[in-house]
């Protein structure tokens, strides 16, 4: 790994670290973050930028290529509150506007 490599990779663990430490205990994602932890670097990157991190969300929850394992029950509820604290708290009011773009 090059020199340039490494400062990405670890400039990117630390804003997961930073993000995740940031966040209430409850949305921590221990078990995700033991298991998977390339999937914190993938939501912290997407963490600033509410549309690709609900795009994000979706493509973690939602199997859409088949034949997939999936996650564990565990990983699922805590990647599952970490979206809901995200649009009920992070940004307020995402939901509604959200609802209101889809119609009725």
């Amino acid at each position: 790994m090059n020199d340039e490599a490494a400062m990405i990779l670890q400039s990117s663990q630390t804003r997961a670290d930073r993000l995740f430490a940031s966040l209430p205990y409850a949305f921590r994602l221990p078990v995700t973050r033991q298991r998977y932890p390339h999937v914190l670097e993938r939501i912290a990157a997407e963490w600033e930028v509410p549309r690709r991190f609900l795009q994000l969300m979706d493509e973690l929850l939602i199997d859409q290529r088949g034949n997939r394992a999936g996650f564990p029950f565990d990983c699922i509820l805590e990647l599952t509150n970490l979206r809901e604290y995200y649009l009920n708290e992070v940004q307020a009011g995402l939901r509604e506007a959200l609802a209101d773009h889809r119609g009725p």
